[in-house]
């Protein structure tokens, strides 16, 4: 009886590693697949995400080369040389004004008014004459 109750034992044990042995393999598989389905999920970004870097990497190299072939020395001497002439524009005109309010604060006003005035005098009867 003994040796009946080892046995049982036995095929109980062994029974236990065969269904533990299959649960690992399948646990194997299922992770096979995952991988596999990672790996083919990467390959389709890369294949998707290289074509745009290289374009990337071309409008890169263009935009260099323009920038390379831009003469930067020359277009900072140009800006430099707008900015004197408008500031010289800009003094030539001011120096113009001032003139020009240099000039109306000289005139006599009370003179003027005056000249307006005796003028008026004189013109008024040589009007009256020629109206009739």
């Amino acid at each position: 009886m003994e040796s009946s109750i080892q046995h049982t034992a036995a095929a109980d044990a062994l029974a236990q590693q065969t269904k533990l042995l299959k649960r690992i393999y399948r646990a194997s598989v299922l992770r096979t697949i995952a991988c596999l389905l990672i790996l083919v999920l990467a390959a389709g970004s890369a294949f998707s995400i290289v074509p745009r870097f290289n374009a990337l990497l071309t409008q890169l190299n263009v935009v260099a080369d323009s920038l390379a072939q831009a003469d930067i020395a020359y277009m900072t001497q140009s800006v430099t040389n707008l900015a004197v002439t408008g500031a010289e524009g800009i003094e030539q005109a001011l120096e113009q004004v001032s003139g020009a309010v240099d000039t109306l604060n000289r005139l006599d006003i009370e003179a003027l008014n005056q000249s307006i005035a005796d003028l008026h005098d004189i013109v008024e009867p040589l009007a009256k004459l020629f109206r009739k």
